[in-house]
């Protein structure tokens, strides 16, 4: 996606109709507000020349009534309370309209991000994006959408109070124009160079916030205080942070010589130009009232054009800032389109042909003209050294990544051809970094199938009883509804316990597919032998695919298939590999090894 020379248009077709729709009370209100204020503005100044007249007046006349100048005093103090309550009411809506942008826009962000597929998330370009993307969306949105109403009511004022210029004195009213000229482009061009600054240091930003993460997790404080690395992270965390500031530095310093100079140009020319019609009025040539508008008028000019100046520096960095958001919304899931087919529960035979993969941003593929085959409730293991490719297989098999060429058929149909959501409903993936959401033991177990268990507390507790965690949730401070956690809660629990508990939730929504990916790395043998014998009886005519380096379990599977650079170079049952005499049995060896030195 590129930027165009001018994005305002492109900004304000995507800004415009998404704020009003969200707000559109608000936004009239604070159009009304902005409106009124513009046009009391030349107004005022009008109105305080007529005071200075009838004073004058009154001043030659030998009595002191005050009767001319009460009806004055009234208008003066009208336009007075319509002004504060004017600038209150946009105050207060645009208040109400930025928390409610914040809340909408921080939903829409989320939501996008979250319909990515996992391998377009992983790339680092996009992750960069996505970084960018995410900063303050709605109050962009907001100062956009206000600093375009604040353009169009400062061009209302100054128009206004252009006209009580020209009426008094055109010459140095045009001279006054003119001389705004340059205020206007500088900030324009002060907000270009801003938002190219931003977009360079987006990486570094990433940086700065890994190094704070790191220091203040309390999943990384032990490694990091036994390795005494938090005064080494720190460094660099300075150290970026440092190239960061100084090149904002360097811009803050030319935005402030640019307004500075803008602003003393705007300000030595209306001095002059109040000398000028002052001298005029000493002898005049132009009468006190006119002279005490254009005084008014003229420094409030100053106020407006300096209110439009700061408004178009705020639009241009807020459209570029757009950008960034338009540039993420850009971002499209890269696999296929979802087909229409519904599957079968148990889902069938999986049979992979051919197939390869590539991560994206590399040219070396993980997997290289694979295949093979499980049948249907057969219980499989995927074994081999590091780094052979099999997490990455069994996020394919999941349809979690696309293959770059090749094939992987479910039920003898492509997976391609079936409807993706439903899919994903039958199929559980537990990882070996087992996830324990902030929230109670029951709505943990229960987010393996919401809709079904959120108001289910009896299966949610018949399922921890299958899953042999019942005892272990009964030990918890308030049971089922201990809220798990250091953030929110006051409850941790360890790390075998945690991959108990999302094993139980994996297994909630009843799949047809269960990919075990390394869960048992947590727990001791004894532990690991008692899971997975609990698991041959929830998998029970369940297609189960287990990726260990556990031999203890691995040889409970159906059929052993070894991965070795990207392609499977054995498979059979334990015995045979062993017989065979290949990696597996290398591998079955030094895992003997390392158990008996143990």
């Amino acid at each position: 996606m590129k930027l165009t020379t001018n994005p305002f248009f492109q900004t304000a077709a995507f800004s415009l109709p998404r704020v009003f729709r969200i707000g559109k009370a608000l936004i009239i209100c604070i159009v009304l507000g902005q409106i009124l204020s513009a046009l009391l503005a030349p107004v005022s100044a009008l109105l305080l020349g007529k005071i200075a007249t009838v004073v004058k007046d009154m001043l030659a006349s030998p009595t002191s009534d005050l009767a001319p100048l009460i009806p004055w005093i009234i208008l003066a103090a009208v336009i007075t309370v319509l002004l504060v309550t004017s600038s209150t009411t946009v105050r207060y809506c645009t208040n109400c309209l930025r928390d409610r942008l914040q809340a909408v826009m921080q939903h829409e962000v989320v939501s996008h991000i979250s319909s990515l597929n996992l391998e377009r998330i992983e790339d680092r370009q996009v992750q960069d994006i996505i970084e960018r993307g995410q900063q303050s969306p709605g109050m962009n949105m907001l100062q956009f959408t206000t600093g375009v109403f604040t353009v169009t009511s400062s061009l209302l004022s100054i128009a206004g109070l252009m006209g009580v210029l020209i009426w008094v004195s055109p010459g140095w009213a045009t001279v006054i124009m003119l001389v705004s000229i340059p205020a206007l482009v500088g900030n324009r061009y002060l907000s270009r160079i801003n938002f190219n600054i931003q977009r360079k240091q987006t990486t570094a930003r990433r940086w700065s916030r890994y190094y704070t993460s790191t220091l203040t997790n309390r999943s990384m404080i032990p490694s990091v205080t036994t390795l005494g690395i938090a005064p080494l992270f720190l460094q660099r965390f300075m150290q970026t942070m440092g190239e960061i500031n100084q090149v904002k530095r360097g811009f803050y310093r030319l935005r402030a010589y640019v307004t500075l100079g803008a602003t003393l140009l705007v300000v030595v020319t209306l001095i002059g130009a109040i000398l000028t019609v002052a001298r005029e009025t000493t002898t005049g040539a132009i009468e006190i009232g006119k002279f005490t508008a254009f005084w008014v008028a003229a420094w409030r000019i100053q106020t407006a054009l300096a209110k439009l100046g700061a408004a178009l520096f705020t639009i241009s960095e807020s459209e570029f800032n757009i950008f960034n958001l338009r540039e993420l919304f850009a971002l499209k899931n890269t696999l296929p389109p979802s087909g229409d087919i519904q599957p079968r529960r148990e889902l069938g035979d999986i049979d992979i042909r051919n197939l390869s993969f590539t991560y994206q941003g590399t040219t070396w593929p993980v997997l290289k003209n694979l295949s093979m085959s499980i049948r249907e409730g057969e219980t499989v293991a995927i074994v081999g050294p590091n780094g052979s490719g099999k997490t990455t297989l069994a996020k394919l098999i999941a349809q979690l990544y696309m293959p770059t060429a090749g094939q992987i058929e479910i039920d003898h149909r492509p997976a391609v051809e079936y409807d993706r959501e439903r899919l994903y409903k039958h199929i559980s993936f537990v990882t070996q970094n087992a996830v324990q959401f902030e929230a109670t033991v029951r709505e943990n177990i229960a987010f393996g199938d919401w809709e079904r268990l959120h108001d289910a507390p009896d299966v949610v507790a018949e399922l921890a009883h299958q899953a042999q965690i019942a005892e272990m949730i009964a030990g918890m401070p308030q049971g089922f509804d201990t809220l798990l956690g250091r953030k929110f809660g006051d409850y941790d629990i360890s790390g075998g316990q945690r991959q108990n508990l999302a094993l139980t939730r994996a297994l909630a929504s009843n799949p047809g597919l269960v990919i075990l990916d390394e869960p048992t790395s947590a727990l001791d043998i004894r532990a690991e032998f008692n899971l997975y014998s609990n698991i041959r009886n929830l998998t029970r005519d369940k297609t189960t695919i287990l990726i260990s380096h556990r031999f203890t379990t691995v040889r409970m599977a159906d059929r052993i298939f070894v991965l070795n650079e990207g392609r499977i170079t054995e498979s059979g049952t334990h015995d045979e590999l062993i017989v065979q005499n290949g990696i597996y049995a290398a591998m079955f060896r030094m895992y003997e090894e390392m158990s008996g030195a143990g």
